[in-house]
């Protein structure tokens, strides 16, 4: 499943270019947002072009319940890469060990198919259907009939201030997060390029995923 194929990239595989890492308050340009747009350019694969948005809510782990088994997740791939834009969002504490122990990337998106956009996208579930994600992972899947490009705007509130930097890793395919400013909240939002609203998805700290998408998606 390419979100198996995620989880091993933001692990261990670090594969990236945004870099956030946490800067002294006093620092120039360092904010606890992140609010910014991309365009993605969406490939013919198997005679169609496809986004594929995916999320899940936190599980805690049943023997140790105040820890997390896995935390809340949101991400939007496609057919022909492993994902567009994934995001976790940190819990509360105690810090979960998983991510202590091997999550290495709290937010990244892929510096290959999307590029920085001036352009502007709503964040919201307006004119899409959906709801809480489920605990369970890999079950919210869906396919979405897609343009050649598609903005996506992600917004993070980290907890403390962090500048953005631009590394090469990994052949340059992710800008991504450190795990040194986790995520407290999140959203991303998928649109064409004329403003029509494809999928939307938010994390959050409590360990909740919501995942909204257009009515032309299915389940995959």
């Amino acid at each position: 499943m390419v979100r198996q194929l995620v989880s091993l990239a933001v692990s261990g595989v670090a594969a990236v270019a945004l870099f956030v890492q946490p800067a002294a308050p006093a620092q120039p340009g360092a904010s606890r947002i992140i609010d910014r747009t991309f365009v993605c350019a969406v490939k013919l694969r198997a005679g169609a072009r496809i986004i594929e948005p995916s999320a899940w809510s936190g599980f805690r782990d049943p023997e140790r319940n105040a820890q997390w088994k896995w935390l809340p997740y949101s991400d939007v791939g496609g057919r022909d890469l492993i994902a567009y834009i994934f995001m976790y969002a940190d819990a509360p504490p105690p810090v979960p060990e998983i991510a202590a122990s091997s999550l290495t990337r709290w937010l990244g998106v892929d510096a290959v198919p999307c590029k920085p956009s001036q352009a502007r996208i709503p964040l919201g579930a307006r004119g899409l259907e959906g709801g809480l994600a489920s605990q369970l992972q890999y079950s919210a899947e869906y396919d979405c009939p897609s343009p050649t490009a598609v903005l996506v705007r992600l917004r993070a509130e980290f907890r403390t201030p962090v500048a953005l930097r631009i590394q090469r890793l990994y052949q340059g395919r992710w800008f991504t997060t450190s795990t040194k400013a986790p995520v407290r909240q999140g959203a991303f939002a998928v649109a064409t390029l004329t403003g029509k609203p494809l999928a939307y998805a938010t994390v959050s700290e409590s360990g909740k995923a919501r995942l909204f998408t257009a009515r032309s998606c299915v389940p995959d």
